[in-house]
C-alpha cells in the first residue's frame, strides 16, 4: 500500500473506506508490528524446553513458506493465469 501511494505519479485512488492522512501511519505500524511478532512469536515460552513446552510457530511457518515458495518456482509462476476476472467483478458489483 505504501509503495502504491508514493511510487504512482497519478497517486492512488483511495475506495470509500479510508484512513486519510492517518493510513501511511497505520500501514508502517502494522509492517513494523508483524516483522516484531515474525522474529519473537516463535520464542519458547518457558526454558528448559522441551518437546511439550515448546512453541511450533516458528518451524511451521518456515514449512509453510518454503512449501509456498517452491509451489510458486515449480509450477504456479509458469502456469497461473491470474485472479479470476469474473468473481472480481462480481464481488464488486455486489458491495
Amino acid at each position: 500500500m505504501l509503495y502504491s501511494r508514493y511510487s504512482s505519479k497519478v497517486g492512488l485512488q483511495l475506495g470509500e473506506w479510508n484512513l486519510g492522512k492517518w493510513g501511511p501511519y497505520v500501514n508502517v505500524f502494522a509492517m513494523v508490528y508483524t516483522l516484531w511478532m515474525i522474529v519473537f512469536l516463535p520464542f519458547p515460552s518457558a526454558l528448559p524446553v522441551t518437546g511439550t513446552n515448546m512453541n511450533y510457530a516458528g518451524p511451521v511457518l518456515v514449512f509453510v513458506l518454503t512449501v509456498a515458495t517452491a509451489l510458486w518456482f515449480l509450477r504456479a509462476r509458469k502456469h497461473w493465469q491470474g485472479p479470476n476476472i469474473t468473481i472480481i467483478d462480481f464481488v464488486l458489483a455486489h458491495s
